[in-house]
């Protein structure tokens, strides 16, 4: 079965509609660890008939994953709730789409960060991003660690280190003294107390949305801890 029918047949069950026609998935070239889709979906109730555009963000055959679906779904939907800059999460699945997936609605805006940062039609809006990343991650901070996120994983600082200096010495190619002195320090200087708190954990450029106003959405949040 075609991507498209077994989009039709999902949605359409979890929309209660008549009829759902899908446009033909276009597989975009952005997402490292996950598989992107972008499509046009009509749902049609009757007379009714409404355009939608959606996206299908899905595990790929073969990958490391540091979380699942399920829970990305989850940190989406409580992020989305407290108003933080993320496209709204429609549905999640594990076995309707082949591989575990998850829908969301469509959102405009440049990723691939040379144009925002180059471009002259972004100069209006590079303006604005210092103060609107620092607010937002300040927002992301704040999300809540209990009810909904009630199951996140908790890392260690001493985990943590742990955990990236392993990954470094696993996967260099050549020695790097900048690597290697920053690992000594902040083993030296890693903090003795610390709060409690959301991370989102790969918040850079590449998973950051941009238009000509400015930030439009955070994506990728698979890391979050």
């Amino acid at each position: 079965m075609e991507l498209a029918e077994k989009l039709s047949r999902y949605i359409r069950q979890q929309e209660q509609c008549d009829e759902v026609h899908v446009g033909e998935p276009k597989r975009m070239t952005t997402g490292a660890s996950r598989e992107t889709w972008i499509f046009e979906v009509e749902l049609v109730r009757g007379a009714d008939r409404q355009k939608r555009r959606m996206v299908l963000r899905r595990d790929p055959e073969e990958g490391v994953s540091y979380s699942t679906r399920a829970e990305e779904f989850a940190v989406l939907k409580q992020a989305h709730a407290d108003g933080i800059p993320v496209p709204r999460p429609l549905y999640q699945t594990d076995d309707a789409l082949e591989r575990p997936a998850i829908l969301m609605e469509y959102v405009s805006g440049e990723t691939y960060p040379k144009r925002p940062l180059n471009a002259p039609a972004f100069a209006e809006s590079r303006t604005r991003w210092a103060a609107q990343l620092g607010e937002t991650l300040a927002r992301i901070h704040q999300l809540p660690l209990d009810g909904a996120l009630a199951w996140m994983k908790e890392k260690t600082t001493d985990a943590l280190l742990s955990q990236y200096a392993q990954v470094y010495r696993e996967s260099q190619l050549k020695p790097s003294p900048v690597l290697e002195l920053a690992f000594r320090w902040v083993a030296r200087n890693k903090p003795t107390e610390h709060p409690r708190t959301f991370l989102h954990t790969d918040y850079r450029m590449g998973n950051l949305m941009f238009d000509q106003q400015g930030l439009v959405a955070v994506l990728d949040w698979e890391l979050a801890h």
